[in-house]
């Protein structure tokens, strides 16, 4: 990677809203009908012990940054391993990214389609989607960043709205609490693990940021604000519908926006719907950029961003239209937890031990 200018490079509040905006995307509207499956009215501690796992991820990742500071990921694993190992390992992150975009941003234009324009050809969306995630990203790591930072603020205002909701829940459809078997729990942790692979994204944005003693100390209250969202909204989709219910519906977070009455908005779920398609778009964004970084690696910057955004923009508009079946998309992502749990968690930890014994030597 060539290098970052002081101008391009992320402000730690810029990399604080790509980090928590890359997990708020389409997996949030999903996550709950196959948590309450899996688990029933203690669906909401799934998303409790993920985001463990979320956290044991970043730990080793933000060590690995302590250690080498200033270096990226894909440069790290250059530094550690041999390097026609270390270009493996970076093409099968580049190949989580890439599917984690285009899977993410297809339940997105599926969405737009049930909900929003129902006589709109899933090209011409996928077409507009591709278009958009192309053109921010040959804007560079400060314009998504922008990106990210301005839609921040929308993302808070999107959930203070699901709050009235909760008039409407009843509090014995959590009952009787924590009566899930572990094993239930806990083979469903990697369905969620899906939506907390935020953290494979610091070891590639936090050495680009102005600041990277106070990014890092960001982090950690952006990870538990994420996992108390999911939690909240699980539980939220609980109280509200039941767990049998939800249990039942593609999308049970649309079904609570449609419950909710608010004076100044008339139609509550379109309101929300047309916002979120415009939220949901930024893990597809967030993970997009990262598949650049690692591109621009392997490619030794070869090829010149307007290229690799345009080849990204194609990837995307592609894949979405090869994708019919969309359960089978959501089912892509819950089988990519378990990939997390390699990617975030066992090889980060491989790399640390060899890390240690670099430094002794």
């Amino acid at each position: 990677m060539s290098e970052i200018s002081a101008r391009e490079r992320l402000t730690s509040r810029q990399y604080t809203a790509l980090l928590a905006g890359s997990a708020f995307g389409a997996g949030i509207l999903t996550l709950p009908r196959y948590l309450c499956a899996a688990a029933g009215q203690d669906a909401w501690v799934i998303p409790l012990l993920a985001g463990g796992t979320m956290c044991l991820s970043a730990l080793c990742f933000l060590r690995l940054c302590r250690r080498f500071p200033g270096m990226t990921l894909p440069h790290l694993m250059q530094e550690l391993l041999p390097l026609p190992l270390a270009n493996t390992a970076v093409l099968l992150y580049l190949a989580y990214f890439l599917t984690v975009a285009a899977s993410s941003i297809r339940i997105v234009a599926e969405i737009t389609l049930l909900y929003l324009l129902p006589n709109t050809p899933l090209w011409a969306v996928a077409l507009v989607y591709s278009l958009f995630v192309g053109y921010t990203l040959s804007g560079g790591l400060r314009g998504a960043g922008r990106f990210n930072e301005l839609t921040g603020f929308v993302l808070l205002f999107g959930f203070l709205l699901l709050l009235p909701s909760l008039r409407e829940g009843r509090m014995t459809n959590l009952a009787p609490m924590l009566t899930a078997k572990p094993t239930a729990l806990l083979t469903a942790i990697p369905m969620a693990c899906y939506s907390f692979g935020i953290s494979l994204l610091i070891p590639l944005f936090l050495p680009l940021t102005d600041d990277r003693s106070r990014a890092a100390k960001h982090t950690w209250p952006t990870l538990c604000f994420v996992v108390t969202a999911f939690s909240l909204i699980t539980l939220t989709s609980v109280c509200v519908l039941g767990a049998d219910t939800s249990a039942h519906m593609l999308f049970p977070v649309i079904t609570i926006y449609k419950s909710v009455s608010v004076p100044v908005i008339e139609r509550l779920d379109l309101f929300f719907l047309t916002l979120w398609t415009v939220l949901a778009v930024r893990p597809c964004l967030n993970f997009a950029l990262a598949a650049g970084q690692l591109s621009d690696c392997l490619l030794k910057n070869r090829l010149p961003r307007r290229w690799l955004s345009a080849g990204i923009g194609l990837f995307l508009f592609a894949s979405m239209l090869l994708q019919t079946d969309i359960v089978g998309t959501i089912r892509i992502l819950h089988w990519l937890g378990y990939v997390f749990l390699f990617l975030g968690i066992v090889f980060p930890a491989l790399l640390l031990i060899l890390s240690r014994k670099k430094v002794s030597a």
